[in-house]
């Protein structure tokens, strides 16, 4: 495994598969070519299992957010916790805290990734799909991959069709 270690979104390429894998040994991202691949790493550490090298940070369009529905100031910090949860996810959002239930620890960084940014979406929309927007949107920007966006929500709400298929449509015209 090579470790690579990125100080902010950037870009990267690599001729056939990508696997990069978190610290953690779970998957980040996957993506199965014949050709050359072009992505993008966010801020972090990764293993991967073939070399690939550094290229120009790949820009996607970025899903546009309505007007916030509120405005609701963000605490300096936020705490992320697992626990028995029966919602699965919920934030107190006069605290800064997200509450996960324990089965989201199994999930990848950009499942978990996802789930933040979806709950710090509530600070400024009511709505769970601007809420879904708002993360979709951050995670382009910190330099996560369309193929991410789409993914995240699929493990994360499964049963909710409207969410995934809005989710997949931001990823697909992002690229």
């Amino acid at each position: 495994m090579i470790r690579i270690k990125v100080h902010k979104p950037s870009g990267f390429s690599c001729s056939g598969s990508v696997r990069i894998y978190s610290l953690n040994g779970k998957p980040f991202y996957f993506f199965n070519a014949k050709k050359n691949v072009h992505f993008n790493l966010p801020a972090g550490e990764y293993l991967s299992e073939f070399p690939i090298k550094k290229a120009a940070l790949k820009k996607y369009k970025l899903p546009t957010l309505p007007k916030p529905e509120r405005k609701l100031k963000l605490p300096a910090q936020f705490t992320f916790v697992f626990t028995d949860n029966p919602n699965t996810c919920s934030v107190l959002l006069e605290k800064g805290l997200i509450i996960c239930d324990n089965k989201l620890r199994s999930f990848t960084a950009p499942a978990l990734s996802f789930i933040y940014l979806h709950e710090l979406g509530h600070y400024f929309y009511q709505s769970e799909e601007n809420c879904d927007r708002y993360a979709a949107r951050k995670m382009l920007k910190s330099g996560f991959n369309p193929s991410q966006i789409a993914e995240a929500p699929r493990v994360t709400l499964r049963g909710n069709n409207s969410r995934v298929k809005n989710c997949l449509n931001y990823a697909k015209t992002a690229v």
